[in-house]
């Protein structure tokens, strides 16, 4: 690799101008405040293109071990982080495209005619590294949604398989473990087509087994009990944990026309003298 410290300080001296490119993309025009769809804000933004650059330019002075060692640290804290993984991919590589073209350029105007292949050789560098990069970026982030696309078919193979028909009326639906809404939506559809087809009259939801809920899965479960509502299929919950049920309070979340039990023994009792009356 080509080392030059006298390149690196030029470089790291339009340290804020190529922050403050890498920023101020159009992903912020229009946007209220500085606030991203993907919840990352623009001075979280800075602090990424800070980590960024600070780590890429080290191939100028650092040897390729240490300098390679750098960028998967990059890669591995920011790069792929939660945040970087929800923003749209493709305008990532854009601006990693934009920020080689804006190193070939400062690297024209730091070398003399006169070192014309000093200047080509480090152009090349840049553009190897930053391609490599690239090509890091995309490998990672389709192993990272394939991942996911995994994790969100165990989780509607989890939800779509777990309707117990109790009798001819009832069927149960216990909610075990933490379930993130982000995979719940398509679950939950399915949910909805199963209690169809096996003419459920009522669905019993146990919430037992759940020791957290966000604001997005509390949200899931009320659509989840309108929809069954709005096709007949009359909804109970039980064991609602006092955290749970704190939750949904304070996020204004009410589940009407819907009963409360403490737990399935007691809804089980209850609906199987409701529904002995009707059968009779």
């Amino acid at each position: 690799m080509i080392h030059s410290q006298s390149l690196y300080d030029f470089l790291m001296n339009k340290l804020t101008l190529l922050v403050e490119d890498w920023v101020d993309s159009e992903r912020f025009n229009g946007k209220e405040g500085d606030q991203l769809t993907n919840n990352i804000t623009k001075a979280q933004r800075k602090e990424q293109a800070l980590s960024f650059h600070s780590h890429f330019l080290q191939m100028f002075r650092s040897d390729y071990d240490s300098y390679a060692a750098g960028i998967n640290q990059w890669l591995e804290t920011v790069g792929m982080s939660e945040g970087a993984i929800q923003s749209n991919t493709t305008e990532r590589l854009k601006d990693l495209f934009q920020t080689q073209n804006q190193y070939v350029s400062l690297v024209d105007d730091f070398f003399e005619d006169e070192f014309a292949d000093e200047k080509e050789l480090a152009k090349k560098q840049i553009i190897e590294e930053m391609q490599a990069l690239i090509v890091k970026i995309t490998q990672l982030y389709e192993q990272i949604q394939e991942k996911q696309e995994l994790k969100k078919k165990e989780i509607i193979s989890q939800l779509s398989t777990p309707i117990i028909s109790l009798n001819r009326y009832v069927a149960l639906l216990p909610l075990v473990g933490e379930i993130e809404a982000a995979h719940v939506s398509d679950a939950f559809e399915t949910i909805l087509e199963e209690c169809s087809k096996r003419n459920v009259n009522h669905l019993l939801i146990d919430l037992s087994g759940l020791y957290f809920m966000d604001t997005m899965f509390a949200h899931q479960i009320q659509k989840l009990v309108q929809s069954l509502l709005l096709t007949g299929v009359q909804v109970s919950l039980s064991g609602m944990r006092p955290q749970i049920a704190q939750t949904s309070v304070h996020l204004g979340i009410q589940f009407q026309d819907v009963h409360h039990y403490q737990d399935v023994e007691r809804a089980m009792n209850h609906l199987n003298n409701q529904y002995l009356k009707i059968s009779m």
